[in-house]
């Protein structure tokens, strides 16, 4: 079956499974606060549509992605050194009384979902993706319309999972992606 459909689309299906973590700001802010120094020659900003030919600088065709993401209300957050994004981190923020579906994730209400975390490679290792963590958390705490916030990190990713667990996230649960095509995906 799948060698079926890849012949039919342009892209290979692939399977990931993710662990969920989950947090509350305040017990992520409270720890970064305590604990972690904002990382030196670096800059935090909310992504706009003013700093989006930043963002293509750094990851050329990604703008695009963004841009969409801004629209869907997805909120970005950019770390810069000088005027060179270094890293970028996403959250949405569900404020309705009802679940939602967001891209794949399944988020409740009054619920933040954090995604889509970039570090460039010659950045790694100055605290950028915690410092978006803490970043996030604050914004989210500022809102004051998220109570819980979740994450999905595929779990061989090691680092990104320590990062989250460091700060306070623990583990909630488990699901599995099956992705065919952008609008053909299957989770478990």
């Amino acid at each position: 079956m799948i060698d079926r459909i890849s012949r039919l689309l342009p892209i290979s299906p692939h399977v990931t499974t993710y662990d969920v973590l989950v947090a509350t700001p305040k017990t992520i802010v409270d720890k970064y606060e305590r604990e972690y120094e904002h990382p030196e020659r670096y800059y935090t900003h909310i992504l706009t549509e003013d700093n989006l030919s930043l963002v293509e600088e750094a990851r050329p065709g990604y703008a695009s992605v963004a841009k969409k993401r801004m629209s869907d209300g997805h909120t970005g957050i950019i770390a810069l050194n000088e005027d060179e994004v270094a890293s970028i981190a996403w959250l949405y923020q569900n404020t309705t009384e009802a679940a939602t579906t967001v891209m794949y994730y399944d988020l409740g209400p009054n619920k933040s979902w954090f995604h889509s975390d970039w570090t460039a490679e010659k950045h790694r290792g100055e605290g950028l993706h915690t410092c978006l963590i803490y970043e996030r958390a604050k914004y989210a705490l500022e809102t004051d319309v998220t109570e819980v916030i979740e994450s999905n990190i595929s779990i061989n990713n090691e680092i990104s999972k320590h990062n989250y667990t460091k700060l306070g996230f623990d583990p909630d649960d488990q699901f599995t992606m099956f992705y065919v095509h952008e609008s053909l995906n299957v989770k478990w």
